[in-house]
Parts: structure tokens; C-alpha cells; sequence
């Protein structure tokens, strides 16, 4: 294959679901937290080579016994991706193909998806702009993407801007430290640093990204500020080099 395909070649990008598109599995959260009609563990069935994976699946799911709230609230334990929604229709104006390949119940899986972007749309017809989807953490990716040859990969990108941001707006700084921390996407970004010239360019060009949109970065002038918890705060120093 060419590394420079023609503008008609068709791009397609294969995903699993849960714990790719989701924190969480719904089976794993189906067994240890859904009643059920049996105590038979049928997973360890499967580790142990008695059953294959797909039978262990339709029976954890043919044992469930649970309500309609009970089903909505094993969803909403699975954590859809927040970013899934902007990452999905990047792909999709470069051309991509999004196709998910899954183990798991279409039912929920559609379910999932059409509610994230449902609400997505539905927020941003109220607004009449993308606001309720980015913020300054989505304009500073911006930025780095116009800056740099080969960005790095828009979560990551995303990730690291909205602790800097919440730092700046002082608000939930340390519940997003933790989650980062407990899903180790500190160590992630840690392994291949930033560059730090680069972030530094890139939020001084932010607040120009798009026109009439106020952030806190157009707020004021937080570019030493940013600039200084870039490169002394304990979880943003590691995550760049000079």
C-alpha cells in the first residue's frame, strides 16, 4: 500500500467498544453488580476453558434480573469517553469510516452512542455554536495541530490542556489529577513528553482559534501563568521537554 494513498482511498478505522469507547465493560459490570438469577460464575468458565468467550457472554447476559433503572444505571457506570463524540466527527472529516466491532449487545452499544450524541447535538442547537462540546482545552489542540507536522493524538492532547485549564480556572484541578492518575494517563504522556515550546506557542495562539468565542483564556492574559504551571506544577513538569 502507498504511504500517500489517493484522496479517494477509502480510510477505515475498526473499535472495539467497552473499555476502548467506555471505562468500563458492561459484562464485568453486569456480573459483579447486576442481580442475577444465578450465582454461577460463567467468566471464570471461560478462563478456566469450559465455555467460549461468546457463550460466557449470552449467559451473563441471560442471567440478568434487574429493572429498566437498574439497566440505566449499569450504562452510565460504563463512562462513555467524553471526547468520543469529537474525536468521532474529526475522523470522520478526514474521511474516516468509524465501524465498531464489539462481543458485547448492539442494544446497549447503540443505546450508549445515540444518547452521547443526542445530547451533544442537542446542546449545541441550543447554544447555536460548538461550545458545549469544546472549551479552551479543545482551542489549545487547535493551536498544537496548526503548529506541529505530526500532532499528537487529540486526547492527548485534549487531556493535558483540560487539567492546565482547570488550573487556570481553579476548579476541579484534583478530581482530574487523580482520574489521570488512577487510569495512568500521567504515565502515558510521561513516556512520550511534549514539547514545551510548543505549549507555549500554542496557548498564546488559542484565544485567536476561533472568533467569538470567550474562554478563560480570552479572559485575561494567562500565558505566564500557564507558562508556569507547565513547567513547576507536579504532574504538568512531566508531561514536557525543552
Amino acid at each position: 500500500m502507498p504511504h500517500n494513498p489517493p484522496e479517494n482511498h477509502k480510510r477505515i478505522m475498526v473499535s472495539d467498544f467497552d473499555g476502548t469507547m467506555t471505562r468500563y465493560d458492561f459484562f464485568d459490570i453486569a456480573r459483579r453488580h447486576l442481580p442475577t438469577a444465578t450465582e454461577h460464575d460463567y467468566w471464570q468458565d471461560y478462563l478456566d476453558g469450559k465455555i467460549s468467550h461468546f457463550e460466557a457472554m449470552a449467559a451473563i447476559y441471560a442471567a440478568i434480573r434487574t429493572d429498566h433503572q437498574g439497566m440505566e444505571n449499569a450504562l452510565a457506570s460504563m463512562e462513555l469517553d467524553p471526547t468520543l463524540c469529537d474525536s468521532v466527527t474529526r475522523l470522520q472529516a478526514a474521511g474516516w469510516k468509524i465501524i465498531v466491532a464489539s462481543a458485547g449487545c448492539e442494544w446497549y452499544i447503540e443505546r450508549l452512542l445515540g444518547t452521547a450524541l443526542m445530547l451533544n447535538g442537542i446542546s449545541m442547537g441550543v447554544c447555536g455554536s460548538s461550545r458545549p462540546a469544546s472549551g479552551s482545552e479543545h482551542l489549545i489542540s487547535h493551536a498544537l495541530d496548526s503548529l506541529s507536522s505530526k500532532p499528537a493524538l487529540h486526547g492527548l492532547q485534549v487531556g493535558v490542556a483540560t487539567y492546565l485549564v482547570s488550573l487556570l480556572q481553579k476548579q476541579n484541578s484534583e478530581t482530574i489529577a487523580a482520574l489521570f492518575k488512577k487510569t495512568g494517563f500521567w504515565d502515558a504522556i510521561a513516556s512520550d513528553p511534549f514539547k514545551l515550546s510548543d505549549w507555549i506557542e500554542a496557548v498564546r495562539l488559542a484565544p485567536e482559534m476561533k472568533e467569538d468565542f470567550y474562554t478563560v483564556l480570552s479572559s485575561r492574559d494567562c500565558l505566564p501563568e500557564a507558562e508556569h504551571l507547565m513547567r513547576n506544577d507536579p504532574w504538568l513538569k512531566s508531561c514536557f521537554v525543552e
